[in-house]
């Protein structure tokens, strides 16, 4: 498997910074639809926001307790402090629960 998520996710952010002063960035999986419309899609200014908790292939739990994937809100500063995504992570999903466990 080669495909590099964060390396996508990290050169996203810094693109969109480039071109906006945005004040809430949200990093979104593709093939996560959401299926509730009434989802707020806002960054908490004190922590990173992980916004895609109850998924239905994971019957609407976590699958672990560190899981952080599929859709997270992060304002600039809370990016830059995380330190971009792990790009050296060569496999589908877990980049930032890997970061984390590691």
């Amino acid at each position: 498997d080669t495909f590099n998520r964060a390396k996508l996710l990290n050169i996203g952010v810094k693109e969109a910074l480039k071109e906006e002063d945005w004040d809430c960035l949200i990093v979104h999986d593709v093939d996560l639809i959401p299926e509730n419309d009434h989802n707020f899609y806002v960054c908490d200014h004190y922590y990173p926001k992980h916004l895609s908790s109850a998924m239905n292939k994971f019957e609407y739990k976590l699958p672990y307790w560190s899981y952080f994937g599929g859709v997270s809100a992060f304002t600039p500063d809370q990016y830059m402090k995380i330190n971009d995504f792990l790009n050296s992570y060569w496999r589908w999903g877990g980049q930032r629960s890997h970061e984390h466990t590691s």
